[in-house]
């Protein structure tokens, strides 16, 4: 997710309908929520492929203070709070307007 698609994001929420260069509308929040179950599934304690995954190898091989836990730890943390974060912006930017109310 971009800044821009952030940008969509509010103004779909306020009735502004963004037409792609095919015709069709554009569905940003549709890209929140695919953006957002992938972010999920790399923070999921569970799948295999997480980053908890990763770290959990790493330690069960010793490798406690390695350069690579360091930086998926730092990872895990931006992850979680540019998840939180984008979370809330979409959550405000969807109670904006009623989407016939406004005139563009």
């Amino acid at each position: 997710m971009t800044p821009d698609d952030l940008a969509a994001i509010y103004k779909e929420g306020r009735g502004i309908k963004i037409i792609r260069e095919d015709g069709h509308l554009f569905d940003h929040n549709r890209e929140w929520k695919d953006a957002s179950k992938a972010i999920t599934k790399l923070l999921d304690v569970e799948n295999r492929n997480s980053i908890h995954a990763r770290l959990a190898e790493l330690y069960r091989a010793g490798q406690h203070e390695s350069r690579e836990i360091q930086l998926l730890r730092e990872k895990l943390s931006d992850l979680s709070r540019m998840k939180d974060t984008y979370r809330n912006f979409v959550e405000e930017a969807r109670c904006q307007v009623e989407p016939n109310t406004l005139r563009h």
